[in-house]
């Protein structure tokens, strides 16, 4: 079995979540220049932004800064 901590799920979310941005941003791109992006690709992207976000988030609040308090 893996010696997995929280910091390292919340860092491995991070990276995800960066890289969602990334496809966040080049769809962005695509629309300015006029390209055609499917609706249900938009939707997807915010939909994940939102419920793997919000979870990650939630996370953040009731594990890690509590820990980081209790560290000073």
């Amino acid at each position: 079995m893996s010696n997995v901590n929280a910091t390292d799920v919340l860092a491995a979310e991070h990276r995800v979540i960066v890289r969602m941005l990334d496809v966040t941003r080049e769809l962005a791109h695509l629309l300015e220049v006029g390209a055609e992006v499917p609706p249900e690709m938009l939707d997807a992207v915010a939909e994940f932004l939102r419920v793997f976000g919000d979870e990650h988030h939630r996370k953040e609040e009731e594990y890690l800064f509590p820990a980081l308090e209790k560290r000073g």
